[in-house]
């Protein structure tokens, strides 16, 4: 399988910077409050590069923090409407590459 036909639909279109791994990491796992390591692993970024991230996107109220224990975790702010049409436009690429076959 080449690289670009293994990319999720969102990295395809968009294409593959640290905020929108990140981004990706956290929209693939709606349900889950993901701490920094686990972003790492799942987007491949260093912890340091995704620590950056997040707080680059907590400014724009498009993440936010989730105490578990002493442990940091993350999630997309849901009540914003940018997460809100980032989440409908992840699920229409989906659709779209589900077409195409």
């Amino acid at each position: 399988m080449t690289e670009e036909k293994g990319k999720v639909p969102l990295l395809k279109v968009l294409g593959v910077s640290p905020e929108l791994r990140v981004l990706n990491a956290l929209l693939d796992n709606p349900v889950f409050n993901l701490t920094a390591g686990e972003i790492s692993d799942i987007s491949g970024l260093k912890v340091a590069e995704v620590e950056e991230v997040l707080n680059k996107l907590r400014s724009w109220n498009i993440v936010e923090i989730k105490c578990e224990g002493e442990k940091k975790c993350y999630s997309l702010n849901t009540s914003s409407d940018a997460v809100q049409h980032l989440g409908r436009f992840d699920i229409e690429l989906a659709r779209q590459r589900t077409k195409e076959g």
